[in-house]
């Protein structure tokens, strides 16, 4: 779904010349094969570029650290109404999205 929210601000434009995905590596076994069993057939049906599919230990790359951070400070801005993380990088954040706010389906319950 996000690469899908990615890719659709990308649409259409030359700017892309490669797909570069990384991932971090707490997955199991059989659950990182499925991943990357779904992203590559994903990746190859939707986009005419090459691309390269990362597995790394999310202590080890920053950008997993940026990503993790980012959704901590969301989840906390949510869960605790903390604004203070969510604020200091809010100059850098283009979007934001409930990502299960349509349909049905509940999958969590929000505590207020």
């Amino acid at each position: 779904m996000l690469l899908q929210y990615i890719f659709r601000r990308h649409e259409g434009k030359d700017e892309i010349e490669k797909i570069i995905v990384v991932l971090g590596s707490l997955f199991t076994e059989t659950k990182r094969e499925y991943v990357l069993k779904n992203l590559k057939r994903y990746l190859k049906n939707n986009f005419k570029k090459p691309f390269y599919i990362y597995f790394h230990k999310v202590e080890a790359d920053i950008n997993c650290q940026i990503a993790d951070y980012c959704g901590w400070a969301v989840y906390v801005h949510v869960e605790r109404d903390e604004t203070r993380p969510l604020g200091t990088i809010h100059e850098k954040v283009k979007s934001a999205f409930e990502v299960f706010e349509r349909g049905t389906i509940e999958y969590y319950q929000h505590k207020k």
